[in-house]
């Protein structure tokens, strides 16, 4: 992915029930926010979420069937600190599903920064 630094980004954090049976209970998205990033929103069909400092939590209270998805739109503020990159790493827990193999996983970004904030060099 690629962020403008000094620009608003987004991340779809999807979530894919890729077990053989349904979830039951809660589903959990954790998303451990990088210093430079700032959190806007967080917005999913089901999903409440909330943000304290740099940790973004997302519940969900209804059950995922075997193959089904869902996703959730992460907004953020890209600081010009996160250049040249930033890693947002999410994870997902249900107290049904037994496989920990598969609940995390990290988005590396790839960060610009706008032309104003370029210097050029300086020759001597």
């Amino acid at each position: 992915m690629i962020q403008l630094a000094g620009a608003q980004g987004v991340y779809t954090l999807s979530i894919t029930n890729t077990g053989l049976t349904p979830t039951a209970g809660m589903l959990i998205v954790t998303d451990m926010l990088p210093p430079s990033l700032t959190y806007v929103s967080a917005i999913g069909p089901g999903w409440t979420c909330s943000a304290a400092d740099q940790v973004v939590s997302c519940s969900n209270p209804g059950a995922s069937d075997p193959g089904a998805s869902t996703a959730i739109t992460l907004a953020v503020s890209v600081a010009s600190s996160a250049w040249p990159g930033a890693t947002n790493m999410a994870v997902v827990s249900n107290d049904s599903d037994l496989n920990t193999a598969n609940k995390s996983i990290g988005d590396p970004t790839l960060v610009l920064l706008p032309s104003h904030l370029i210097r050029p060099p300086t020759r001597r």
